[in-house]
Order: C-alpha cells, then sequence, then structure tokens
C-alpha cells in the first residue's frame, strides 16, 4: 500500500472474487517508530561486501519478519530484488542492490520466511534499469535479452531457489522479451513462459498495483481490463493500492468474466495453497512476543547491517524529498 497501509487495509484487497481467503500482508510506513529502522538495501549490499553476506542478510530478514509475525503479519512485499545501473532512475534512491547480489537475496527470502512471513521478490523481471518510474509513466526497459537473463533475471532465480513463495510483477515494457511491447504485468510471454515455464516457479505471482499509470496507460485507465489481462497472462492476485472503493468491483467484474474463466482455477489454487501454508505456520509457531518491535537487539543488528551509512536526503524524480526507504520491512513500494 505505497508505504502507509495497515494490515486491515490489505486484507481487502487480497482475497479472492468468489471466495473470501483473507491473507494479512503489509507495508508498514519506512521509518514507523514502532518498527526497527532496517538498512536500505544500498547499505546492506556494503556491510555484506566484506564477507558473510548471506548470513548478515538471513539475521537481519529473521529479526524484521519476527517483527511483522508479531504484529500478526504472513506476507511482505520484499525484498526487491532488483539490480541497479549506474544512471538510471533507482540507482541513487538506496532501495536495491547493485549487482547480482545472489546470496543477499537468498539469505532475505530464507531468513524471513524462517520468521513465519512468506516474502515476495519483487519487481519482475526487474526494474534496475528504468529510466522514470511506472507509478507516472510507462518504462520501456532497454536492456538485451542476455543482459536481462545474466543479471536482473538472475537475481528472481536466486529468490527462487532459496524458496520464495510471492513473486511480485512490474509495469515496464520489455522489448526483448515481448515482441509485443506489452507491460510485463500483462505480457503471457514474460509471466507465463519466463517466469512459469523458464523459471519454474510455482508459487503466487502479484501484480504491482494496478493504478499506476504504467498497468493502465494501454487501457485508457480502465483498472478492470488491467486487471483482467494480468490474470490472463499468468498473475494470480492483483492489487488495487488507491480508491480501493471504486476501483475494487470493476476488477471484480473484469476478472470473473468468461475471458478469465479458464485461469481462475489455477490462480485459486495457489492462493490457496498460500493461504493453508500461512495458516499451518500460524498454528504451528510460536509468535515472537510483541517486545521484539523495535527492540535495543534489533536495532545493534540494523547498525551492524549498514544503518546511517551514506543516509543522506535523496530527491525523488518528481520532486518530493525524502530520505532513502528504510527496510521497515522492505515494504515501501516507492
Amino acid at each position: 500500500m505505497c508505504g502507509c497501509c495497515c494490515v486491515r487495509r490489505q486484507q481487502r484487497v487480497i482475497q479472492s472474487p468468489t471466495k473470501q481467503r483473507t491473507l494479512p500482508g503489509t507495508e508498514p510506513p519506512a521509518g514507523s517508530p514502532h518498527f526497527t529502522v532496517w538498512p536500505t538495501l544500498a547499505q546492506l549490499e556494503r556491510a555484506c561486501a566484506g564477507g558473510g553476506g548471506r548470513e548478515l542478510a538471513d539475521a537481519v530478514a529473521h529479526a524484521a519478519g519476527c517483527e511483522l509475525r508479531a504484529c500478526g503479519v504472513d506476507v511482505t512485499w520484499s525484498p526487491t530484488v532488483d539490480c541497479a545501473r549506474q544512471g538510471y532512475y533507482y540507482e541513487p534512491i538506496g532501495r536495491t542492490f547493485h549487482t547480482v547480489a545472489s546470496d543477499c537475496i537468498a539469505g532475505l527470502v530464507a531468513g524471513q520466511q524462517r520468521a513465519g512471513v512468506a516474502a515476495c521478490a519483487k519487481h519482475f523481471p526487474g526494474m534496475g534499469a528504468a529510466s522514470n518510474d511506472s507509478h507516472y509513466q510507462l518504462p520501456v526497459i532497454g536492456l538485451s535479452h542476455k543482459e536481462l537473463i545474466e543479471t536482473d533475471i538472475a537475481a528472481f532465480e536466486a529468490a527462487i531457489q532459496a524458496g520464495v513463495e510471492v513473486i511480485m510483477t512490474n509495469h515496464a515494457v520489455y522489448p526483448s522479451l515481448c515482441a509485443t511491447k506489452q507491460p510485463a504485468t500483462v505480457s503471457h510471454g514474460i509471466i507465463t513462459g519466463l517466469a512459469r515455464e523458464r523459471l519454474h516457479f510455482d508459487g503466487v505471482i502479484v501484480t504491482d498495483d494496478l493504478g499506476m499509470a504504467g498497468a493502465v496507460a494501454q487501457f485508457g485507465g480502465d483498472i478492470g481490463a488491467a486487471a483482467a489481462a494480468a490474470v490472463v497472462a499468468g498473475c494470480d492476485l492483483c492489487m488495487i493500492s488507491y480508491d480501493v472503493a471504486a476501483r475494487y468491483p470493476a476488477a471484480v467484474r473484469a476478472v470473473t468474466s468468461a475471458a478469465c474463466h479458464e485461469r481462475l482455477s489455477e490462480a485459486l489454487r495457489r492462493v490457496d495453497a498460500l493461504v493453508s501454508r500461512c495458516r499451518a505456520r500460524a498454528a504451528a509457531d510460536t509468535v515472537p512476543p510483541l517486545a521484539c518491535v523495535g527492540c535495543a537487539e534489533h536495532e545493534e543488528l540494523a547498525r551492524r547491517a549498514g544503518v546511517g551509512l551514506d543516509d543522506a536526503p535523496l530527491t525523488h524524480s518528481v520532486g518530493t524529498d525524502y530520505r532513502a526507504p528504510t527496510w521497515s520491512s522492505w515494504c515501501s513500494t516507492l
């Protein structure tokens, strides 16, 4: 929910249009006083550079996952595994890696899920070479097929091999991956052909917010049409972050139409499986005490993992000043 949603609000989005499948997921506000302020991915990458990267990433993600688990969260939209390129939009923001940090990615996924919170690798198939922000425009990623496979997509392979349960798409165009030049979220070749068939990912695929300009531009702003196209392409969940009351009914009508009928049973199977795993963890695991949230031990771990390194104010591409997003808990969708 773009950095400031609550569990109850997110529950409304993550459910089947035909059956209630509520799955608490959240994006706590960056820098929330109730949560430990974790390092940005760029800070964590630097802290891991001296060795032991997977172990440190695992420890940080496990601690952050415990804080979320203590608050009743089952799924979080993290980690971001995009690989930023120098001179492109995401490079100065600090929310991405600058290399294919496979060990860090594996540690983040494993640690978070070891805490009982399903991880979500985003933004498939990689936004590191975007020159603009898909919240406001439709980015075109001009990398070759070889470049994408060896860098951006390799990062998602690391997450998949670590057992990530969810992948989030993005709303950029990849001419080298999709001949029809459709945004990744609605590209059958990218979602089904690449994620499912080539990378063999059988977990849940969720869209990024369908209210973003990059998602609805080719549909004349029709969020229902965008949702239907995403489901047909292979997505299992459709995220709607803003104006939910007005947009949700149109999306439900669209995805329950005849055009999506064949895919719905497959999508619901995957969502049901995720819900079942979360319920099983909730029944079997010991929920961490609420006292772990923002505790001194976690704050010390955050400092060891890079909090405070080069943490100067940055400027957003649309002119809003803000600090580099923290990982509290790598859930911001700025």
